[in-house]
């Protein structure tokens, strides 16, 4: 097993970039630690299931991958969101930062002990020496919430985290208020302005709209969450928001070229010829972020073409944290995944002109 002391301090370095060596430092500390639920991990290793700019350092009984996300949306805006994945490929970002993580997971113990009738004093007292020793005693402070449950909860954990931290695309989902769908709306608008890349609330969005009398409002969010990564969505959401355009398309609201190839049923071939294209075009976001999907479409981040080609778009765009990422995972051949492809339907040959272009 690797040396758990040296795995994130060596991708930090190679990574190159200064904002991230912090967090990577402090993720490297928490190593062998658990805070609630999750259980820290700084050697976890690359999965065929983990995106690329994804580096897993917990876990929790839920078989969720915990780990940071380094997605460009996040690198532009020089932050260093917490994800999530779940075994059925969903992730989705659960912290703005660690530091915010650290606060909600404790957030979270609290309350859970309120709730109980406990003293967190009591039962979180290693947690919190833990943490005090990494983070310094006045990190966390007990009892700020009051002690009536009635008041602080677990259903109020993500509304505080929302409030004092910005919050995160799962804590806009998991906020528990009854509302009216305006204020819902309001609500999901507000996670959507500091959370733009979430598919998620893009998607829950267009139900609210569409659920408040707004199509033409709902066909707009259903195309934004389709602009998003896939694999923030398991697929039944997806289907239930293919379903939702197909309603729309034929009431006579206009789809947007991309929302029409979903509903079509895009073909494999047509895709790699779409990317392709993109490629040679030099439309080299699009073309990432398709080829991005292509990877969670065909069960795997790991097969070596795409991995290559993905490098020299990357490369391209100047994404070139993601290359030490990439080079974390064992890379596979066609014929390790012969089986998966076949299973997709796949042609023996459908990724030839992806292969073409590789330098």
């Amino acid at each position: 097993m690797t040396d758990p002391s040296n795995t994130l301090k060596g991708l930090a370095e190679q990574i190159d970039l200064p904002f991230v060596s912090h967090d990577f430092a402090l993720i490297d500390r928490l190593h062998g630690k658990s805070l609630g639920d999750p259980w820290f991990e700084a050697d976890i290793p690359f999965t065929l299931s983990m995106p690329h700019f994804f580096v897993p350092f917990g876990a929790t009984s839920s078989s969720e991958t915990i780990g940071l996300c380094l997605h460009p949306t996040a690198v532009a805006q020089k932050k260093l969101p917490v994800a999530s994945l779940s075994e059925e490929g969903q992730l989705i970002e659960v912290a703005p930062s660690p530091i915010v993580y650290l606060h909600y997971l404790l957030t979270e113990m609290e309350a859970y002990a309120i709730e109980d009738g406990d003293d967190p004093t009591e039962s979180m007292a290693e947690e919190l020496d833990w943490i005090g020793e990494i983070l310094g005693r006045n990190f966390y402070t007990l009892g700020q919430h009051g002690h009536d449950p009635d008041v602080f909860n677990t259903d109020t954990v993500d509304r505080y985290i929302i409030d004092t931290f910005g919050g995160s695309a799962r804590n806009f989902l998991r906020t528990r208020r009854k509302q009216t769908a305006a204020d819902i709306i309001e609500h999901l608008e507000r996670g959507i302005a500091t959370n733009s890349s979430s598919l998620a609330l893009h998607a829950k969005l267009a139900y609210y709209y569409h659920q408040n009398g707004q199509p033409e409002a709902a066909v707009q969010s259903i195309a934004n969450a389709l602009s998003c990564d896939r694999h923030t969505q398991k697929w039944d959401d997806l289907k239930k928001l293919r379903q939702l355009a197909a309603d729309l398309s034929n009431q006579g609201y206009e789809m947007s070229d991309r929302v029409a190839r979903e509903l079509a049923g895009d073909k494999m071939e047509e895709r790699v010829k779409r990317i392709v294209s993109l490629y040679r075009d030099e439309a080299f976001d699009r073309c990432a972020k398709q080829l991005d999907d292509l990877c969670y479409e065909v069960c795997t981040y790991s097969y070596r073409p795409i991995n290559e080609l993905l490098q020299q778009i990357y490369r391209h765009l100047g994404w070139n944290w993601l290359i030490p990422l990439m080079s974390q995972r064992e890379l596979l051949e066609k014929n390790d995944l012969a089986r998966d492809f076949a299973r997709k339907n796949l042609s023996p040959d459908w990724d030839l002109p992806l292969r073409a272009l590789i330098k």
